[in-house]
């Protein structure tokens, strides 16, 4: 079994065993949750997500693809604030799958969502077939980040948003030391700074970077560069590409 998918395979079991269960119960316990982000991380996870939430706050969703969709955290969201025509949850663990559609049913969205079990360099949709992305928690998890960002790109309509989340190396030493036991038990890909993820995200065609860190978590939000019609319209929007960083969520 090659390194890849020795890593895909583990976070599958680790997310549909125990994994995923204390993920699940630690998010609806805040002070909990709280610690699940600081001990290892020094990450405020609350303030992650709230990036996320205010990234997403005024797109126009259509369609919402949700990788790796989790315990389904945002459905509440889906259901009484960002009213998307339609959500698609993908997750590579199938337990994950069934705590999201729980969480969907809770939230009475379940019958606009379809969930799918894929690997997010695999994905079963057609090119340009999904108006956002969120992608929260995933992407220290992916053996191949330029490839999962091409596929995630591939689904995006140009000019279509996508926000998320993901560890990185070099923020805090606890935080390199739990990456780096992590790889080696291979539950994470290799540790990448937030320059490396940076760099990748915006390699694959990202384009309006606004990103937030806390502790080891790198958060960010952007947009698919849109086609441009005109020269012109090139330049502007390589123009509107410049990084913005949001000093602090803490509140």
């Amino acid at each position: 079994m090659s390194l890849s998918s020795e890593i895909v395979s583990r976070t599958q079991r680790l997310y549909d065993g125990v994994g995923g269960d204390i993920w699940t119960v630690s998010h609806r316990q805040p002070l909990l949750w709280a610690l699940l982000g600081f001990l290892p991380w020094g990450s405020n996870m609350s303030a992650a997500e709230r990036f996320v939430d205010r990234s997403s706050s005024e797109w126009e969703t259509g369609t919402v693809l949700d990788v790796p969709i989790g315990m389904g955290r945002m459905f509440p969201a889906y259901a009484n604030r960002l009213r998307p025509k339609r959500v698609i949850a993908v997750d590579l663990a199938p337990g994950q799958l069934r705590r999201a559609q729980r969480s969907a049913r809770r939230s009475g969205f379940a019958g606009e969502t379809r969930f799918i079990a894929a690997d997010v360099v695999s994905l079963p949709l057609p090119d340009a077939s999904v108006n956002s992305i969120l992608t929260e928690g995933g992407f220290h998890h992916f053996p191949d980040r330029a490839a999962a960002m091409r596929e995630l790109m591939r689904v995006l309509v140009p000019g279509g948003h996508i926000a998320g989340y993901g560890l990185v190396a070099g923020e805090t030493r606890r935080g390199d030391w739990c990456l780096r036991a992590s790889y080696r038990t291979k539950i994470v890909a290799r540790p990448i700074t937030a320059d490396e993820m940076r760099s990748i995200i915006l390699e694959a065609g990202v384009s309006d970077w606004c990103e937030f860190r806390t502790g080891s978590m790198l958060c960010f939000s952007g947009r698919k560069a849109p086609t441009p019609s005109s020269p012109a319209e090139s330049e502007r929007s390589t123009e509107r590409s410049a990084p913005t960083v949001v000093p602090n969520l803490s509140a």
